[in-house]
């Protein structure tokens, strides 16, 4: 593996790809079990995150980290939730994130654009769970081969596991549900999301297949009229709202 300018860079067996808004194209470097990033202005390609060669699972920085034939990448946005919040309490933007899945671990790692590198997991108490790079005790999320991945504008992260034939999606409050019935997929591989916030999953055994998630629907609002001194307490009743979903009532 060798950084450097894009004649002089070299890869092995590279797969995952993702472009962030920043004018850099991230490449999973999957035999190097590397996290590797493109300027796309200047092709100079540098290292993110993991030792070429050396395969493992440890969190930590840049050379620090460890991966074990990672495949699929996809970037983490910003909710629209998290953003309300953000600009309510006039805070600057969050950094680069990049959603990694590290396939011969079985788990789904977080990269920071600064190299930082943390196992997605649930926070435990009182368990031999690892600690991330934030400080915090985590029970991992152990899947059994993750391949593909993406995020929807909700924070939602969408893997797809070959090992189980299942997509599964992990929920912001780190809750891990699959996303349609069993036996839907046989090798789900990879897959997109499009503008519309549907998911377009390529199966290695069969056709390409859509999945439409429900339209969160509001059945009832209780009081109907709200004073415009606030403080009022409004009950929504409806269906298909996950837990960072907004609301906005107006009018």
């Amino acid at each position: 593996m060798i950084d450097g300018s894009a004649s002089e860079a070299a890869f092995d067996n590279p797969q995952g790809l993702a472009q962030d808004n920043r004018g850099n194209l991230w490449v999973v470097d999957t035999a190097n079990h590397t996290i590797r990033r493109i300027n796309t202005q200047t092709g100079r390609v540098e290292t993110i995150a993991g030792l070429a060669g050396v395969a493992g699972l440890e969190d930590g920085t840049g050379e620090e980290a460890r991966f074990n034939s990672p495949v699929g990448i996809a970037v983490e946005r910003e909710s629209d939730a998290q953003r309300l919040e953000r600009q309510r309490l006039n805070q600057s933007p969050p950094p680069l994130t990049m959603i990694v899945t590290d396939t011969g671990n079985g788990v789904i790692r977080r990269v920071r654009d600064n190299g930082e590198v943390e196992t997605i997991g649930v926070p435990t108490e009182g368990t031999s769970g690892g600690s991330n790079v934030l400080g915090l005790t985590v029970s991992p999320l152990m899947f059994t081969s993750p391949t593909g991945v993406v995020v929807d504008p909700l924070g939602n992260i969408y893997v797809t596991d070959p090992g189980s034939g299942e997509v599964k999606t992990i929920l912001s409050s780190g809750e891990v549900v699959s996303v349609v019935q069993p036996g839907t997929f046989s090798s789900p591989q990879g897959g997109v999301i499009t503008e519309s916030g549907k998911i377009v999953v390529a199966d290695t055994d069969v056709f390409a297949q859509q999945i439409v998630l429900g339209t969160p629907q509001i059945t009832d609002l209780t009081p109907r009229d709200v004073s415009t001194q606030g403080r009022a307490v409004v009950t929504i009743r409806g269906r298909n709202f996950t837990s960072d979903s907004v609301v906005v009532v107006a009018g």
